[in-house]
């Protein structure tokens, strides 16, 4: 994929960056840090498998505006 296909404007990360961000997010909130990789590993391969096969639409222009 070419670096076109995504705006200049918005932050995408891969899963592993996705999961390294809620991994970090868990550890400050308490969580120990293995059982936050656990957490948060689950959480980043449900979110990817559910795309993967359509159930979830990629975030429309709009959303990701309202996110930042």
């Amino acid at each position: 994929m070419s670096d076109d296909a995504f705006p200049d404007d918005h932050l995408f990360l891969s899963p592993p960056e996705w999961r390294d961000a809620l991994r970090a997010e868990l550890v400050s909130g308490g969580f120990e840090h293995d059982v936050a990789g656990v957490i948060a590993r689950g959480v980043i391969e449900r979110l990817v498998r559910s795309y993967l096969a359509g159930a979830l639409e990629p975030p429309s222009t709009h959303a990701l505006d309202e996110a930042a």
